[in-house]
């Protein structure tokens, strides 16, 4: 129901938005976790199976935390908008990745 992948793949789009649940929701990072590893997967296999109409880039929205950005990295997301773009920045040279 929360899949941003999902509606992507609906209206033939090759980004998938992904938001995270409002502070007010119970365990809000796990099922926002749980959540983007559905998506992550259901990218991966639709990739696979379509390579004419691919999903380039999975976007994590909105993650402040430094934990939680190198853990949604570490799982396979393309991108993470974030009030803290230095934190982010930093994070990213820790990993090795380039920054786009």
């Amino acid at each position: 129901m929360y899949s941003g992948t999902k509606k992507a793949i609906q209206n033939k789009n090759s980004i998938a938005l992904v938001l995270r649940p409002k502070i007010i929701t119970i365990a809000s990072w796990m099922t926002y976790r749980r959540v983007m590893r559905y998506d992550i997967r259901k990218k991966k296999i639709h990739n696979r199976k379509n390579p004419a109409q691919q999903i380039n880039f999975l976007i994590s929205c909105t993650i402040n935390d430094k934990k939680e950005m190198e853990c949604l990295i570490k799982k396979g997301v393309n991108g993470i908008q974030t009030d803290y773009p230095r934190r982010l920045t930093n994070i990213v040279k820790e990993f090795g990745l380039r920054r786009w």
